[in-house]
């Protein structure tokens, strides 16, 4: 699916959306390289630098790694938790047990 100029997305988000689909749908798994920003340039028709932003999202969201020399890989997914402050009692209870009054 080409780059649609016509989109109000950004030429660089869709970019982005295309190659997160590409890679889940291309059965590429982590640390698998991802093509070079020259070959992602002449595949969709965009400059270089759109490219270079693009992956430097994926780089920032965590999607995606460099290796100076090497070239761009597929990241390990991010466990994701959320940060919740509660009181041993709660935390406890929340794992299913009962603690001792008092605790």
């Amino acid at each position: 699916m080409p780059i649609d100029p016509s989109n109000p997305l950004p030429k660089y988000s869709q970019l982005r959306d295309l190659l997160l689909d590409w890679i889940t749908e291309s059965g590429l798994g982590v640390d698998d390289m991802i093509p070079s920003e020259r070959e992602l340039s002449a595949v969709y028709q965009l400059s270089r630098m759109t490219v270079r932003q693009t992956i430097d999202l994926l780089v920032s969201e965590g999607r995606l790694y460099r290796v100076p020399g090497k070239g761009t890989f597929i990241a390990r997914p991010k466990i994701e938790m959320s940060l919740v402050l509660a009181s041993f009692s709660e935390d406890m209870r929340a794992r299913g047990y009962e603690p001792a009054p008092g605790s």
